[in-house]
């Protein structure tokens, strides 16, 4: 007794949707109107909750791909674009030291410009005394 109750007890939901379902179904065709039954529309109607289940499964799985492939595409932009980052963090270095060195060239212009000796620019040959013998 104790294992049909159990049955009877795990199985509750489905077979109350059974009695249910028997239950609408002698309602209907006890009914004076006529009922008729469309094959077609009502396999469609128990069909569908299970074709928008699978189309639901799929559509996940396809954005789910392309979002990967599209994490990917992302990478790999990122990745140029921390090159081009460096690139152009190196050419500003290289800029500012050229900056740095013509304005100090300057000022030795303006410094030279403003002497009113001449100068002559020159290079300095000769020994130390101490090696000569």
């Amino acid at each position: 007794m104790s294992v049909i109750k159990n049955f009877f007890y795990t199985n509750r939901r489905g077979i109350t949707f059974i009695f249910l379902l028997i239950v609408s179904l002698l309602l209907i065709f006890s009914s004076n109107n006529r009922a008729t039954i469309n094959l077609r529309k009502f396999l469609f109607t128990l069909t569908s909750p299970f074709e928008l289940l699978v189309t639901s499964t799929g559509n996940f799985f396809r954005d789910t791909i392309n979002s990967i492939s599209e994490l990917n595409k992302i990478k790999d932009e990122l990745e140029r674009s921390k090159l081009e980052l460096e690139q152009y963090k190196k050419a500003l270095i290289d800029f500012n030291e050229l900056n740095h060195q013509l304005n100090s060239l300057k000022q030795i212009l303006d410094l030279k410009n403003n002497i009113e000796y001449e100068i002559i620019t020159c290079e300095v040959i000769g020994r130390d005394p101490k090696k000569i013998k």
